[in-house]
């Protein structure tokens, strides 16, 4: 979408591009209501504050006899019927804040953005620039773009010039790029915008567009157009820098591979301003390098099914590799996160997947041609190389291969396969321990051919289904013992034992922190407190890696807790530890930096 630039004067200076991703999406309105309600419940004050029967002065005895009186019962004179009585359900102060998702706040500034886009409401500023405070210059520059009424001003940085000259016009606020929020854009009329807007979390550097690396492999930027992306950077400048990741010292792209094209094409025609450019960077692993490369894939660009399948393997390595590495804590299926990672329905990413580990060269070759779609090639994955084999030359001739007609093929296979399982009697635990045990003929367990695989089923298993399978195993074990314990504890203890006793806790802890914690350099931990956590308590750490309880334990008293503090997530906690005892082998590097254990 191009837009107009324009200067103080009114006067315009070029034209730039704003993004299809923020400002071209359809605006979601359900989803724009809901922000706003945040925004403005988490405004309120909450200190309204009334007395209640219980707070109000007088009474403590019945203002007349029960009866007799003629008058009707009373009980105190502070009753809410009473002048100067307590009031019924009196407000008292409260909290009226609460969270949404960040993917909701995001699509609603999308939303806002891209309405007042539609709208024209948007107007660009190469630079808002004001020698001294004063309020006559600053309302000038706003009638002559066009913002008079109500106005949203968005700089790049606290601007003390540019916010104290708007503070005495009526209807004009000014905030900074870090601090936009959807109910000050939608309040506004029209937004007017520095072009420097910064990007959070990101350092700046200038460097040589030969410095930084593309990647070897990305599918969401395509490098079309690049002559007339330089032709605009050289009249109109370059609106956004490439951002980069810094990745053991060498900057690697990971947005922006286009405009540094256009930025090497600059510099060999002879423009030597762009022997040094601005560049946003972060300090990043390999593994986190790839996931953020890959997070976009499936939201700025419609990819091909081929460029899917490809994505969904890339993404679950990078998860995989993540998480070994840099321990990164995987929460439910694999299947799932990779599917809402790439935008993608977690049928159609289990269908990939599946497409990757059976699919012979043939029919993924047929797939990234078109010949192919998913779903014609994931039940094409089902059949043996041969037929694969068959599918893909007909796919290759031209011919229409039907999803439909290969799945009917297989249900045909399936249902007429002859095979006939031998008698129990005749299968030994090797044979069912053999990878070639469902083209044996022999099935004794004195095959020589026996390979003593893992077994059948476990050989057709992906890498998805058998994390899922350990992941429930964990959960269920985990859920027993802790089961177990409550009902042990509930026996031992009877409610006449005026003594509190304190419980021992079994927790799960991941691998990269076990040392952390022996050594003393991570001496708390965060906790969602489901279990009653309290200070004297003590906890017995188990360590899991790749999903499985390595044997090595931590025990450690709780000797602190903090809990309903400002910034804690509700129903979390904090818990200081001691360690008292631990199980295994601690890695020289801990020893050798200070860390005694016993």
């Amino acid at each position: 979408m191009q837009t107009k630039v324009f200067d103080m004067a009114g006067k315009q200076v070029g034209e730039i591009e704003l993004s299809d991703a923020i400002f071209g999406i359809e605006p979601n309105e359900a989803v724009v209501h809901d922000v706003v309600k945040n925004h403005l419940a988490n405004c309120r004050q909450g200190t309204q504050s009334s007395l209640t029967r219980a707070e109000v002065s007088g009474g403590g005895i019945k203002p007349w006899r029960q009866k007799g009186t003629g008058r009707a019962r009373q009980g105190s004179i502070r009753a809410p019927q009473w002048t100067h009585g307590g009031i019924v359900f009196a407000p008292k102060p409260r909290d009226y804040s609460y969270t949404l998702n960040k993917k909701v706040k995001r699509l609603a500034l999308k939303s806002v953005l891209s309405a007042k886009a539609q709208e024209e409401n948007i107007v660009v500023i190469d630079e808002i620039k004001l020698d001294a405070i004063k309020t006559k210059p600053m309302a000038s520059f706003l009638k002559a773009v066009g913002a008079d009424t109500k106005a949203l001003v968005v700089t790049a940085e606290n601007n003390e010039v540019v916010v104290k000259s708007a503070a005495n016009i009526p209807g004009v606020l000014v905030t900074f790029a870090n601090l936009i929020n959807v109910y000050d854009i939608l309040n506004a009329k029209t937004k007017a915008a520095g072009q420097q807007a910064q990007t959070d979390g990101y350092k700046e550097i200038y460097l040589s567009p030969y410095e930084v690396k593309a990647a070897q492999e990305n599918t969401h930027q395509k490098l079309e157009n690049i002559e007339e992306l330089a032709d605009s950077f050289l009249h109109v400048g370059q609106e956004q820098p490439t951002v980069l990741a810094r990745v053991n010292g060498e900057y690697r792209i990971i947005d922006g591979h286009r405009r540094n094209a256009a930025n090497i094409l600059n510099l060999e025609r002879g423009h030597k301003e762009y022997e040094k450019v601005l560049y946003r960077f972060m300090d990043m692993s390999e593994a986190m390098y790839e996931l953020r490369l890959l997070a976009g894939n499936g939201y700025t660009q419609e990819l091909t099914a081929y460029e899917k399948t490809r994505l969904v393997e890339r993404t679950k390595a990078a998860l995989i590799r993540a998480k070994e590495e840099d321990g990164l804590e995987i929460q439910g299926k694999m299947r799932d996160l990779v599917a809402a990672m790439i935008n993608e329905s977690s049928t159609n990413v289990a269908r990939m997947d599946a497409i990757n580990n059976n699919a012979t060269p043939e029919i993924k070759e047929q797939l990234k041609e078109g010949n192919l779609g998913i779903t014609a090639a994931y039940e094409a994955a089902k059949l043996d190389e041969d037929e694969q084999k068959e599918i893909a030359e007909k796919a290759a001739a031209g011919k229409n291969v039907r999803a439909k007609e290969i799945a009917e093929k297989v249900a045909e296979k399936k249902a007429g396969d002859d095979y006939e399982t031998p008698h129990p009697e005749s299968i030994t635990s090797l044979c069912y321990s053999c990878q070639k045990y469902k083209d044996c003929n022999v099935k004794t367990g004195t095959c020589q051919k026996c390979d003593q695989y893992i077994n059948k089923a476990e050989a057709e298993k992906t890498d998805e289904q058998r994390y899922s399978e350990e992941q429930d195993a964990i959960d269920r074990q985990t859920k027993k013992k802790l089961q177990e314990r409550v009902d042990a504890e509930k026996m031992q203890h009877l409610p006449s034992e005026g003594n509190i006793e304190h419980k021992q806790h079994e927790v799960k802890i991941v691998a990269s922190y076990y040392e952390d914690v022996v050594s003393g350099k991570k001496s708390f931990e965060l906790r969602k407190n489901d279990r009653g956590y309290k200070r004297g308590d003590s906890l017995k750490m188990l360590e899991f890696k790749d999903g499985k309880h390595t044997g090595r334990t931590i025990d450690a008293d709780i000797i602190y807790m903090l809990e309903d503090y400002t910034g804690l997530t509700e129903g979390y906690c904090i818990l200081g530890i001691r360690v008292t005892d631990y199980t295994g082998k601690v890695s020289e590097t801990d020893t050798e930096s200070g860390a005694e254990h016993e």
